[in-house]
């Protein structure tokens, strides 16, 4: 089902339609880099190159430079955009979900909300993400080793 509603929604947004959908989670990997988060917007303005995988979803997306591990800017550097009323800096990267990780999906579209998907079960892995990101980030450091090298992508979800 998760599947199904994560397809339709790549579809809509490559289709340019005017909706948004705001996933729940317990964290999301950004250029091989563990973040907790509990909730990501995909929209068309900044989801780019969207697809369903095996494992879950990913996407091209721009992100602020303030939000990211200094290795991603300075791999991905900075672009400035135009914004109304001024410019913002902002980095693409390739943020991936993993299907266990998505507590659920909600849709915005002409100024109605709808439930498409929800896993409670999901949220209690919250924790369990955190302690995962700390160990990550603290090997990471100790060994030099690339993200994508890791390993940690395979997590249980039991930390």
């Amino acid at each position: 089902m998760l599947k199904d509603v994560l397809n339709e929604m790549v579809a809509s947004i490559g289709r340019d339609e005017e909706v948004y959908y705001n996933i729940g989670l317990v964290g999301y990997w950004i250029e091989g880099i563990p973040y907790p988060a509990n909730t990501l917007t995909i929209d068309m303005s900044a989801t780019f190159d969207a697809r369903v995988t095996d494992l879950g979803f990913e996407a091209e997306m721009l992100w602020e430079p303030r939000f990211l591990h200094d290795s991603t800017v300075e791999a991905k550097g900075i672009t400035t955009h135009k914004i109304p009323g001024g410019t913002i800096d902002l980095v693409r990267v390739r943020v991936r979900l993993y299907y266990d990780d998505i507590a659920g999906v909600r849709q915005w579209k002409q100024g109605r909300e709808t439930n498409l998907f929800e896993n409670k079960k999901v949220l209690k892995k919250g924790v369990a993400f955190m302690k995962m990101q700390t160990a990550f980030l603290q090997e990471w450091e100790r060994t030099g080793a690339k993200p994508e090298e890791s390993g940690f992508e395979k997590w249980d979800g039991k930390g």
